[in-house]
This record gives structure tokens, C-alpha cells and sequence, in this order.
């Protein structure tokens, strides 16, 4: 709008006062405010278009009045000329600098993103790390606590993983572990964590899960890990199973150590029974 008007305000000032027409030109040289606020306001391409405008007609009230006839019309020409392209210029290097600073902007928020993933994801499995497990719980209890809600907490141990890094080596023990890892988190709920806690055991948490739904939920995790096949050059990782060891908020435990002993204790009685199973904390 200030630019509009600082625009056409000069050229309707004639209209009203046709002394300006007459010689008293002073008036219509106002409208180079507008070539200016061009190079604050507007892109290059919207200044160049301001610019000519004013520029093309400055010539016809020039030439269309017989200004030309008592004024130096050539250099006043010359004169917004050379301002109007010492403004375009200008408008481009202003353009080109807050370029770069939105570049330079946008490249350290991705460093911020980065690092900021670096310090709560696994570089192995693309999971939570397990100091992240702190932080979450901590906001989660809290919620659950203010607001009356459930929270499942489901233990997860890849049945004699040893075993398969042993058997076939520890980049297939890596591979079985993503493997297990992309299954379990394509089949939670966005507002679900899955943690990697530590080797192969990884922690789901399940803000707002009732206990029967987080029962029935690790149950489902249980059979899908249970019908992976995992092929390798010339053979295949097969019968590979998990165990799961499930407490709940409030049922077995108010805060993050209760409910990861009574995780850990229920884990260690699936194991302890055969493994491939899920067993709920006393």
C-alpha cells in the first residue's frame, strides 16, 4: 500500500494542481520514493516493473505536457535511469544476502535436528536410546498421574540372540535386531516409544494403553516377530521369537524403576518358562 501510494500520489498531485505542468515539476519527482521502498519491499523482477513504470511515464508527462520544451528533459531521463537500475542492483544483492542467510539458517537447523537425533536415537536400529527412556518416562508418568490414564510398559528380548551372532556372525545379529526393530515399530501407534534399552533387549511404552489392550498388544508383537524370515546369501534366519515381560500404570509400579523391575521380573519368568511368550508382572 505505501508503496502504491507513493507510486500514482505524484502523478494525481498534477491533476489537482496544473501548475505542476506548467514548470513547478518538483512534485512529480516524489515518485522515485517508490523505486526506492521497491528495494526494501519488493522482489527484483517487482522493482524492475516499478521502476519502468515511473520511468515510462515520467516520458509521456515530459512529452505529452511540453515539460520537455523548459526542462533539462534529458538529463532528468538520464538521472531516474541511473537511479532506477542503482536501485535494482542494490535490490539484487539484498535479495542474494537474505538468500544466503535463509541457506545458512536453514542448514543449522538441520545440524540442530541432527544432533538432537544423535543424542535420543540408536544409530544402529533408528530406536530411542535408552537415556531418552529417562526423559520420556518422566513426562509420561506425570501425564498419566494429572490426568487418571493407563501406560503399558512391555520388556523385549530377542530369544537366544547370542546364539544367532555366534551361529552366523554379528552383522546378521545387527541386521535381526533392525529387522525385529522395523516389524515391532510399523505396528505401533504413533504415540507409542519404542526404546532399544540395551544389546538386544528393547522397552515399548504405551501412554494411555488400559492393561488388557497392552496385553493383547504384546501378544500381536509376539506372533509377528514369530513368522519373520530373515533371508541371507544361500540360507535364511528362521524361528527367530521374542520374549515380553509386561507392567502397567498403576497396576505393578507408580514410577519408572518399579515398573521396569516388575518388566524385568515378569521377562525373566517368560524366559524361565520356555521363552517365545508373553508373562505379565505379579
Amino acid at each position: 500500500t505505501l508503496i502504491a501510494m507513493t507510486m500514482f500520489a505524484p502523478w494525481f498531485s498534477a491533476v489537482f494542481d496544473r501548475n505542476i505542468l506548467t514548470g513547478d515539476f518538483i512534485p512529480l519527482l516524489y515518485f522515485i520514493f517508490s523505486i526506492l521502498l521497491s528495494a526494501l519491499f519488493l522482489t527484483v523482477w517487482e522493482t524492475v516493473v516499478v521502476a519502468l513504470v515511473q520511468y515510462l511515464l515520467l516520458v509521456y508527462v515530459l512529452f505529452s505536457t511540453g515539460l520537455h520544451t523548459i526542462l533539462n528533459a534529458p538529463g532528468l531521463l538520464i538521472f531516474v535511469f541511473l537511479l532506477g537500475m542503482f536501485v535494482v542492483i542494490l535490490n539484487h544483492v539484498r535479495e542474494a544476502n537474505l538468500n544466503q542467510l535463509v541457506e545458512q539458517a536453514l542448514q543449522l537447523e538441520k545440524s540442530r535436528q541432527n544432533l538432537k537425533q544423535q543424542t535420543v536415537l540408536d544409530p544402529l536400529t533408528g530406536l530411542y536410546n535408552s537415556p531418552y527412556l529417562d526423559t520420556l518416562m518422566e513426562e509420561e508418568l506425570r501425564f498419566a498421574e494429572e490426568n487418571g490414564t493407563s501406560l503399558g510398559f512391555l520388556m523385549l528380548d530377542i530369544d537366544h540372540f547370542q546364539q544367532i551372532n555366534d551361529t552366523y556372525g554379528h552383522d546378521v545379529g545387527d541386521r535381526v535386531l533392525r529387522e525385529i526393530a522395523q516389524a515391532i515399530s510399523s505396528s505401533i501407534r504413533q504415540t507409542d516409544y519404542l526404546v532399544r534399552y540395551g544389546g538386544d533387549e528393547l522397552v515399548l511404552v504405551m501412554p494411555g494403553a488400559p492393561f488388557d489392550v497392552a496385553q493383547r498388544r504384546a501378544e500381536q508383537f509376539r506372533k509377528t516377530i514369530e513368522k519373520i524370515v530373515i533371508p541371507l546369501e544361500g540360507q535364511v534366519v528362521d524361528s527367530v521369537t521374542i520374549s515380553i515381560g509386561l507392567a502397567a500404570y498403576p497396576n505393578h509400579g507408580m514410577t519408572q524403576g518399579a515398573l521396569s523391575r516388575s518388566a524385568e521380573q515378569a521377562l525373566a519368568q517368560a524366559k524361565a518358562s520356555g521363552r517365545n511368550r508373553v508373562m505379565v508382572a505379579k
